[in-house]
């Protein structure tokens, strides 16, 4: 038995039929490389390398070539839950968990059907009431 040649298979000969396949795919593919090498490592030294952590003072961030992340580590509960009552951070915590374990479910074709419609349903009724609250014990937010 002979192998196809090792271009044409596997991720070289992917590269080759749908990022190479013409001169204005191979031109569309140098300039993306190019916009990916010219950002990425200045948005890894701005957002990383060159920020600031923590609680920081307002005179540290304003010092500092990076992010200021002192904000977000401050604010963070804020940013999640909005203006939900303190006490009750546990149920858009839950509300969260659900939605993404649906998603993340859905990303696998072999899950679809009957079943992750009804799952669907189901998680999106139990958002609604631990959103909403008033039944089964839960406090009306």
């Amino acid at each position: 038995m002979v192998r196809p040649p090792r271009v044409s298979v596997g991720a070289v000969g992917w590269a080759r039929a749908h990022l190479f396949s013409s001169w204005f795919n191979t031109i569309l593919t140098g300039l993306a490389v190019w916009l990916i090498l010219a950002t990425v490592p200045g948005l890894i030294s701005w957002a990383f390398l060159d920020s600031v952590w923590g609680d920081a003072s307002p005179e540290a961030c304003k010092a500092a070539a990076g992010a200021c992340w002192s904000f977000i580590y401050e604010k963070y509960r804020f940013i999640l839950f909005g203006f939900y009552p303190w006490g009750e951070h546990d149920r858009p915590m839950i509300a969260m968990i659900i939605f993404i374990a649906l998603v993340l479910t859905s990303c696998f074709r072999r899950a679809w059907g009957r079943p992750l419609m009804a799952a669907w349903a189901v998680g999106l009724g139990a958002v609604a009431v631990l959103m909403w609250g008033g039944v089964l014990g839960l406090t009306y937010v």
